[in-house]
Order: structure tokens, then sequence, then C-alpha cells
């Protein structure tokens, strides 16, 4: 067992409105969240103190036929191109942005021929590469060229119904859950895919989401009954725990998403963002 004592510290909420369709990504700056509201076509910016002040940081204005219109935008992550990618499911597009919010390209950079997605859920990146989950369960790989290869997820060892929330990377490897809590790590460089068999034998729920911490523990979003769990670095110890399930401020209902800053962990949950902190008691 690890010889670390973690918490899990609920600090904060706020009301946002998704209208029951949620979204599969959210990421985060040291000053900013950017959350994906597929409802109504846009992708706010929220103070990294998450005060009720937002802005529209893109709006996808669907009155003039441009590129970057959305229609159901329902994941943002950093991209290795210095700065954002999203995804549209509807219109199956990966748009890409500056840093500034500024549109640059879709599907793929210019020169090269075009990706189609079908109905891209979800998007992960690395270093040098992206990962993106389609509605036909297939992860697509791709880098500065374009895709480099498109795995059948059913294909893969344990992929029992995959949730496009399980996708994330950490480490040069793109990793996603089943509901049987296997973890499936995919290698972009040696196209190595392995199954790492988690300690959740006791735990009650299904996995919704995945995501990684910098120092490359594993947190675990769980429904039916909703919680939130942290594993070790090595994916061995079950190290922290958050169960409180409920309707009142601070208890998980439905969460969908998760994102993480440092120490500071972001939830989608029902109709809100949720703020928690790690606290590792051995560093008091």
């Amino acid at each position: 067992m690890s010889d670390e004592s973690f918490t899990l510290k609920f600090l904060s909420e706020i009301e946002l409105d998704f209208s029951g369709v949620y979204p599969s990504r959210i990421c985060t700056t040291e000053d900013y969240l950017f959350i994906p509201i597929p409802k109504i076509k846009k992708i706010i910016r929220l103070d990294y103190e998450m005060n009720v002040k937002m802005e529209n940081f893109f709006s996808g204005d669907q009155r003039n036929p441009l590129p970057y219109c959305f229609n159901i935008p329902d994941a943002i992550t950093f991209s290795h191109y210095n700065g954002y990618c999203v995804c549209d499911k509807a219109k199956s597009n990966i748009l890409f942005f500056d840093q500034s919010g500024v549109f640059k390209y879709a599907k793929s950079p210019p020169g090269f021929v075009e990706c189609d997605f079908n109905q891209p859920e979800n998007i992960a990146s690395l270093s040098s590469h992206i990962a993106i989950i389609d509605a036909g369960l297939n992860l697509h790989i791709l880098d500065s060229f374009g895709i480099l290869e498109t795995c059948h997820i059913q294909d893969l060892p344990g992929s029992e119904h995959i949730k496009a929330g399980s996708l994330s990377g950490f480490d040069e490897k793109f990793y996603l859950i089943t509901q049987n809590a296997n973890l499936i790590a995919v290698d972009p460089f040696t196209r190595r895919i392995e199954r790492i068999t988690l300690p959740l034998e006791n735990i009650k729920g299904k996995p919704e989401a995945v995501c990684f911490d910098q120092a490359g523990n594993l947190y675990i979003i769980l429904t039916e009954p909703a919680a939130l769990i942290m594993l070790d670095s090595e994916c061995l110890d079950i190290i922290a725990t958050y169960e409180r399930f409920g309707y009142n401020c601070g208890e998980l209902r439905v969460p969908k998403c998760i994102e993480i800053n440092k120490r500071m962990i972001y939830i989608i949950d029902d109709n809100r963002l949720m703020k928690f902190q790690l606290i590792n008691h051995s560093e008091s």
C-alpha cells in the first residue's frame, strides 16, 4: 500500500445549464477553464476561481457559413499545434484554434489529405499526437500529418461498452477505461496495446471517465452509484475516494467528465461544475 495519505476535498460549485447534453471533455489553463455547452453551440471561458462571469471563447456563430460554426461541440483539449482542438459531433468535424480562439483549420492540417470522422465524441492530446473516439467506436490517432492509425475499439481486449469520457492521455500514451474496470493503454509510437486490470473489485459503480494528474495518479469517475476514486501512479492501490451521493451542494449525482490542473479537480455533474482539491497529508 502507498505510504502517502490523500484527501479529495470539495471546494465549490457553479451552476451551468447543459439542458441534458453534456460535454465529454473540458480543459484548463492557469487562468481559465474552457467548457463546451453543446446545446447552445458555444464554448465558454470561465475564470479559474469559478466566478460567475463567463465569456464566449468560441461562439460558433450559426448565422454565418463559417468553417468554425458549431453544431454539437462536446469536447475541447490542448493541441501540440500551440492551441486548442474541438470536437463537433454533429458535423463530424475536428476544429483547430490558436491560443486566442482564432480559427485555424478543420479536420487536418493544410496541405494534407482531410481526415474523416464519424461523429467524434471525445479528444485527448499528447506532446505530438491526438487521439479521437467517434460514435462508431473507432480510436483515431493523429500526428501533424493526419491520421496515423485507426483502431476499432471493440477489437481491443476487454473493450466492453466504453464511454466517450473514458479517453485520456498521459506520459505519451492514450488510455481508455472499460465498464468492467480494465484500463487499456495505447502507445502511438510503437502501436502497442496493453490492458491493465484495476483493483476495483469491491467498488460499486461503472467507470464513466478518467484523468491523470501530473504525478501520474489516476482518477476515475463512477456512476450507478456516483463516486470519484484516485489510484496511485502504478494503478495498484486506491489511495483516496469521494463517495458522497445526493442532491445537496458537494454531493455527486451523475458525473460526466473530469479535468485536473495541478491539485485542482473539476467535474461536470448534472447542471453544474464542481471544484475539488487534492490534499497530500504526507507533505504537511
